[in-house]
């Protein structure tokens, strides 16, 4: 009996020691899922605001394809459809609950967690894959954004299989993979529209100068690669712009019913400009009481739409602007600490991106800061993500070393594309003029690569102690704690 158990024993730890990395990812990817679907029911509805056109868009194929907010097709919301699309299919197959609009982006979580891993182990080893994929499974921006109907975490999680198409259009120099990473791209753009497009910079610099074709074949590929990028991205906002306007849905937050005019204006240079706040919505995240236009040939929106019964039937057309719900995009319940809105402290419920805040800067001025490299390390900031920039620094300078030109590595091509992504998302949030919080959940995957890699990589020469590079590993950590310590207020108390 005691051989016999003997025997079973040496076999699981035989099996243990074969298979642990395996076993490791699936350990980290439950608590990831863990983390973004625990008691997911009690956010009720999430974002009433998408909520109502879940609804609306199960109805009837046409509010589907036009993501239509009200059951009438009055107007749409002011996002691409895909997103929501994967919604609208999940309560059609689980029912119209709250966890069921929830549930794909917290598989999409859970998906791009593990992406993180495998994107960093295959070139820079499973410890540094697996402490990536840990580190971005309890980020607090990731955690959040998991947890609600806002679909960043699609974006992300579509974001990371074209990163994985690139690095292997790269090392095989197949251009195959390369236009499969261009057209996930695009399909990103119909999840989260001009958002995709931040890492467009780290993908065209990384291939143009680390493929292995001739340069000239180089821009060729990147060209078609672009053009399929636009192809794909175009394709539904022609397919709603060439649609006779008095047969489908308002565009919602556009002033001339375009989805094109919605991409430049609210969802564009708003962004950037932080004009009006970033939109023509109200404080209270709801559509624009002028969303309908007093020349719009499609009419306006309800004004009577509830997004609790989601009743419109008694909706008018006429062509006078109407006055919207006043709670529609308003969160209802209460959320953990690490919320999208509001203080860290506040536990309010995250309001839609067609729901800015405030002027100068977005969301009531104090919720984003002023506009500047220092940013990021505001208190209501800070506890997102910004609290593993510093570790992720230190994981650039101890991993950076001379690249000769003539010997361009994969691996060195992958290092600086983390660096690339890290670098344009650190420019647009420390200078943009409007944002949710919860949108800094982009700087993830790269804040997430960069510490895993650094983190093995500063251990390796803090057990070496072979050159000054062995202080680095402390420093870090004494670098990121004091400035939590400092920016929440410890250390002053």
């Amino acid at each position: 009996m005691k051989q016999s158990t003997l025997n079973t024993n040496n076999k699981s730890l035989s099996f243990i020691q074969k298979n642990w990395y395996v076993i490791t990812l699936i350990l980290i990817a439950m608590l990831s899922f863990f983390f973004n679907f625990y008691a997911i029911n009690k956010y009720g509805y999430g974002n009433e605001y998408y909520a109502a056109a879940i609804k609306s868009m199960t109805q009837s194929f046409k509010n589907f394809f036009f993501v239509s907010f009200d059951p009438s097709g009055m107007v749409s919301i002011d996002k691409p459809p895909v997103g929501f699309w994967l919604q609208a299919i999940s309560v059609l197959i689980f029912g119209y609950h709250g966890w069921a609009m929830l549930l794909p982006q917290a598989l999409a979580g859970t998906g791009s967690c593990i992406m993180v891993c495998i994107l960093v182990s295959k070139h820079f080893g499973r410890p540094s894959g697996l402490i990536a994929s840990f580190i971005f499974s309890f980020t607090p921006a990731v955690v959040v954004a998991s947890r609600n109907n806002t679909i960043d975490m699609q974006l992300i999680f579509v974001l990371l299989i074209a990163t994985w198409f690139l690095f292997k259009s790269i090392e095989n120099s197949k251009r195959r993979d390369l236009f499969i990473a261009g057209a996930l791209i695009g399909l990103g753009f119909n999840i989260k529209m001009l958002q995709a497009y931040l890492v467009l910079p780290a993908f065209a610099l990384v291939y143009l100068i680390f493929a292995k074709e001739k340069l000239s074949k180089r821009f060729i590929n990147g060209i078609i690669t672009m053009v399929i990028v636009l192809v794909v991205s175009f394709a539904w906002v022609f397919a709603v712009d060439f649609y006779p306007s008095n047969s489908r849905p308002y565009v919602d937050s556009s002033t001339n019913n375009s989805v094109i005019e919605l991409i430049i204006g609210h969802n564009g240079l708003e962004r950037i400009y932080g004009q009006g706040g970033g939109g023509a919505g109200n404080n209270n995240g709801t559509p624009p009481s002028n969303m309908g236009g007093l020349n719009s040939d499609s009419g306006t929106p309800p004004s009577n739409a509830d997004g609790s019964n989601l009743d419109t039937s008694n909706a008018s057309s006429d062509t006078q602007a109407q006055n919207p719900p006043n709670n529609q995009g308003q969160g209802n319940q209460n959320g953990d600490s690490g919320t999208m809105n509001g203080s860290p402290q506040d536990g309010n419920r995250p309001q839609g991106d067609g729901a800015p805040q405030g002027g100068g800067g977005g969301m009531g001025g104090n919720e984003i800061g002023t506009a500047s490299i220092l940013r990021l390390w505001n208190s209501s900031l800070y506890g997102q993500i910004s609290w593993l920039l510093t570790l992720a620094a230190c994981s650039i300078l101890i991993c950076i070393r001379k690249f000769n030109i003539r010997k361009l590595t994969l691996k060195q091509g992958i290092f600086t594309f983390w660096v690339l992504w890290l670098g344009t998302m650190f420019t647009f949030f420390s200078f943009a003029g409007f944002f949710h919080r919860y949108y800094l959940c982009m700087f993830a995957p790269a804040i997430s690569a960069l510490c895993g890699i650094g983190i093995v990589k500063m251990f390796e020469e803090f057990r070496n102690k072979s050159s000054i590079k062995q202080f680095m590993l402390p420093i870090s950590l004494i670098i990121t704690i004091g400035l939590k310590l400092s920016i929440y207020g410890v250390i002053h108390n």
